[in-house]
């Protein structure tokens, strides 16, 4: 989809906001608070929206959904978010980033979606202005629950603080998302440690494939965070209280436990690649083994016979009663040599690599 949306907007007028077709239409919810108020509508129309954007409460206006322009638009309008903004807001394949402007902070960052077969991420756009935050997602279900139930229940600081704030509980729940996905991805990793040291299946390698696959995609989606929150931590930046600052710095430091994380369970999954092949190759070696064993013993047996056997008119068992029993008796003497030289040399052990070690 991503690819086929980037293709369609060449040519586009800068600031065009346009809706995707396959995009869901919005869900709006509004929550305005102060220390001693919380106000929340499930579907709040654009005069409730305009009336708490000037009101002296804190506002949050939560889209679920880009699939109408002209509510995205109205929402532009009331908050006086810039076009091009806009723009960014429905193109849903931009680098996670914070562009400051005159009246707010535009951040864009990716939140994790946990789903059956596989785990992708979704665009989260946050305009974070000096009393109000309009976060726009492409689709329902988020991250941000914890984040209304503290706003509720007056629980923390989150209520006593202003927008900054706000908007750093919001990334913070997005980043810290991430983590029971990682920890499912661990699962998995470990699962697939034991079977590999049973009886390693066909389809191992398309599974550690699939796994450091998704996890590359979460890199990416992660990496480019710490630039971001470096920039919301920084001195100059508008919109952003002092003691605000001190929590995105403490965030820089979950979004590398994040990254560090995801290296360590990449490494993990190379590892496990490699242990395979070394099974794979172990057990070809075990089978080229016993086949080098069979036919170095039955080439000295094959010999006597043949020669035994073209030479019928002079066997030794035709003038020597034990000619045909001692054949026999040097056939078996020299099985028996090969053999003992062989478990000397230590050819008969059965060697298994050893499982690679976690982190």
């Amino acid at each position: 989809m991503v690819a086929r949306r980037a293709k369609d907007r060449v040519g586009v007028v800068p600031g065009t906001v346009d809706a995707a077709p396959e995009s869901p239409k919005p869900a709006l919810r509004l929550i305005a608070f102060d220390e001693k108020i919380l106000h929340e509508e499930r579907t709040p129309t654009m005069e409730q929206i305009r009336k708490s954007a000037e009101a002296k409460e804190i506002t949050w206006v939560d889209v679920e959904g880009l699939g109408d322009a002209e509510t995205i638009k109205e929402i532009g309008r009331i908050f006086q978010i810039h076009a091009l903004s806009l723009e960014d807001v429905v193109n849903t394949h931009q680098r996670p980033k914070v562009e400051v402007y005159d009246d707010y902070i535009f951040v864009v960052v990716r939140m994790a979606i946990a789903g059956d077969q596989h785990r992708e991420t979704e665009q989260v756009a946050m305009f974070i202005g000096d009393r109000f935050v309009v976060s726009f997602q492409e689709r329902e279900g988020d991250a941000f629950e914890p984040v209304r139930d503290r706003l509720r229940r007056g629980l923390g600081r989150i209520r006593r603080m202003r927008a900054d704030y706000l908007g750093y509980a919001l990334v913070d729940a997005i980043v810290d998302h991430f983590f029971p996905i990682l920890e499912t991805y661990e699962q998995q990793l470990e699962i697939l440690e034991d079977e590999l040291l049973i009886a390693p299946q066909a389809d191992v390698p398309k599974r550690i494939y699939a796994i450091r696959h998704e996890l590359t995609e979460l890199r990416r989606s992660i990496a480019p965070l710490m630039s971001s929150m470096t920039n919301l931590a920084r001195e100059t930046l508008p919109f952003v209280q002092k003691e605000t600052r001190l929590y995105f710095r403490d965030l820089i430091d979950h979004v590398a436990r994040l990254l560090d994380q995801i290296e360590s369970e990449r490494e993990t999954a190379a590892g496990l690649m490699d242990f395979y092949m070394s099974r794979v190759g172990q057990r070809m070696n075990e089978v080229m083994k016993v086949l080098t064993v069979i036919s170095t013993i039955f080439i000295p047996l094959s010999f006597v016979t043949g020669l035994y056997g073209m030479n019928f008119i002079n066997m030794p068992e035709l003038n020597w009663r034990f000619g045909y029993v001692t054949a026999l008796l040097v056939m078996a003497t020299s099985v028996v040599t090969f053999l003992l030289d062989f478990k000397r040399k230590g050819w008969m052990r059965n060697d298994e690599p050893e499982p690679p070690a976690r982190k």
